[in-house]
């Protein structure tokens, strides 16, 4: 075993990781990669962060983290510019977010082979239920060439259930995403500003779903539960926060005027501003038909916002005992459990909003996830037969 010093000074020698996603864009993913970056250990972590969409270098760069854009290169002329990147760079570790990046990562460590890839898996339906060829060329490629990757680690027990059943358990682990809760928390002045936003009465009660219109998210069900709400409460208002400029958003504003909602809901649209408008919800419901590990939820609870969820991916892991969990399609149950919240005592409803947010400071908070990824690059970087702190496996 190294004297205590000598490990010391082991793990003080800065390493360096790339984080590779497609794009900077609005979404979990990319979130969850630069929270990732800019907490990630600078006396031990020399970070890169690597993107092939548009953005110029420097977008989002801070004293530890240095963003290269990868240009608009495709195919193997992508392949061999990360390739040569990595190798340039010295890259220990590339961890590849989303299909997007891990099917050029795949084939540039299969070029620069003393390189570690780890691919952050997000999704959380077998491959009979991808939509599309792309996706399932995608799939067969990341969990084809498992040879070439080092780590599959998913975001959700639910994905790791539906995809990793074929990986080897050493192969695969599960880091959940990790909250920001000091921009997401609680916020008295944001009941007034969201009540301001939408217009309406300052005594009203607000309903709220976080989540871009596709046909995951379970806006039908969630717009009739709305319609069974709202007919003998009529103090009731329904907020959607995310895009539905599309034809499925068309057709749920056309659903939302048919059960005549229209005056008590609201389509706020893609939010940058969402941490002033979630803790002004009463209640926020995922109505999901499918999920991973939802950053809405966990969002909302650390605001201290109760929720009502379905019952797919992680979410009722996720809510616990905080909030209420229905089946998925449902619109009657998913009505019967708003109901019952925005009908139960304030201080109950309280109770239920700080316990939510303890729940996510203890086990879904930036620190617990940035630390089992140091955990992990570690682990991937320590010598065969021997622990990240230089000790042998066998003691």
């Amino acid at each position: 075993m190294k004297p205590s010093g000598e490990r010391e000074e082991a793990r003080m020698v800065r390493r360096t990781i790339a984080l590779f996603i497609p794009s900077l864009g609005v979404g979990g993913a990319e979130r969850q990669a630069l929270q990732l970056a800019q907490n990630l250990d600078e006396g031990r972590w020399r970070v890169l962060l690597l993107t092939h969409g548009h953005e110029q270098a420097g977008a989002d760069t801070t004293g530890n983290v240095t963003h290269i854009p990868l240009g608009r290169r495709k195919g193997i002329l992508l392949v061999a510019r990360l390739a040569a990147i990595l190798a340039r760079e010295e890259v220990q570790i590339v961890q590849a977010f989303l299909p997007g990046a891990q099917v050029y990562a795949i084939p540039a460590k299969f070029l620069v082979r003393n390189v570690k890839l780890v691919a952050a898996v997000r999704a959380s339906m077998g491959v009979n239920q991808i939509a599309g060829w792309k996706g399932k060329l995608s799939h067969a490629i990341v969990f084809g060439f498992r040879g070439l990757v080092d780590r599959y680690v998913f975001n959700s027990s639910a994905g790791e259930r539906a995809l990793g059943g074929r990986l080897p358990p050493g192969r695969r682990r599960v880091i959940f995403n990790g909250i920001d809760t000091a921009r997401f928390l609680p916020d008295p002045a944001a009941r007034a500003y969201l009540r301001e936003v939408l217009g309406a009465p300052q005594n009203s009660a607000i309903v709220g779903i976080v989540a871009n219109v596709n046909g995951d998210k379970g806006y039908e069900t969630f717009v009739r539960a709305a319609g069974i709400v709202a007919r003998d409460m009529p103090n009731v208002f329904f907020v959607a926060v995310g895009d539905y400029r599309n034809d499925l958003g068309r057709r749920i504003e056309a659903l939302v005027a048919e059960l005549s909602l229209a005056p008590r809901f609201r389509f706020l649209g893609a939010r940058t501003d969402v941490e002033r408008i979630i803790p002004g919800m009463d209640l926020v419901c995922s109505a999901s038909s499918s999920e991973g590990f939802s950053n809405a939820i966990a969002e909302a609870m650390a605001c201290g916002v109760p929720c009502v969820v379905t019952a797919v991916g992680d979410s009722a892991f996720i809510v616990g005992e905080t909030g209420i969990v229905v089946q998925p399609h449902d619109s009657a149950a998913l009505a019967s459990g708003l109901r019952s919240l925005l009908l139960a005592r304030p201080d109950d409803l309280r109770r239920r909003g700080r316990s939510a947010r303890q729940r996510i400071e203890e086990h879904f908070g930036i620190r617990q996830m940035v630390e089992q990824y140091e955990s992990l690059y570690e682990s991937l970087l320590a010598r065969p037969g021997k622990r990240s702190d230089g000790a042998s496996v066998n003691g």
